[in-house]
């Protein structure tokens, strides 16, 4: 036997490089494992609904509002930036503007950054402030006060600055792929 061949069994155990990479991938999966539970605990992703059944019932009503702004011809165009939001409420009548109207952002993802702003009328448009809307796809409804109608649309900050709001009927039918 020689010299190297005998240095190499009587090294101890952590001179070889396997019994590392063996023990390396348990330990990275550990590391994993506790960094999942940092990102699970300190980020809140919200609840669906607490009150589901509720909320079902109430999905007929919006559709009620949905189809009466529909019927009254209602559309809106919302210019959204630098913390304020200006909105332009057209109907194919003649209908009196209420003083105010809400607008809701609902963010496709985090219910913690959700707003709700009331607009004031201010001759011809109306107005208010919000605060940064991030990243990612958020989900806009225009109400009245009164809750009679109600306006929808998606907007992506980082893609646009305006907005074109519409019932969801018409919205659909928008969005709906063309027949060849």
């Amino acid at each position: 036997m020689t010299a190297n061949a005998q240095t190499l069994d009587t090294m101890p155990w952590y001179k070889y490089p396997w019994p590392w990479f063996f023990l390396a991938i348990p330990a990275l999966t550990v590391v994993a494992g506790f960094y999942t539970f940092f990102l699970a605990s300190t980020s809140f992703d919200g609840m669906v609904e607490d009150d589901y059944y509720k909320r079902g019932l109430a999905i007929n009503q919006d559709i009620a509002r949905d189809h009466k702004a529909a019927d009254l011809g209602l559309t809106a165009e919302a210019m959204i930036g630098r913390g304020e939001v200006r909105v332009f409420l057209n109907a194919k009548g003649d209908i009196p503007h209420p003083d105010y109207l809400l607008m809701r952002f609902r963010h496709a993802t985090r219910a913690g950054m959700d707003q709700s702003i009331e607009l004031h009328y201010e001759g011809g448009f109306y107005s208010g402030s919000i605060e940064q809307l991030y990243p990612g796809k958020w989900r806009l409804a225009l109400e009245d006060t009164d809750e009679v109608w109600r306006l929808l649309s998606n907007f992506d900050p980082d893609k646009h600055e305006s907005v074109r709001l519409l019932p969801l009927p018409v919205l659909a039918a928008s969005m709906a792929p063309a027949d060849d």
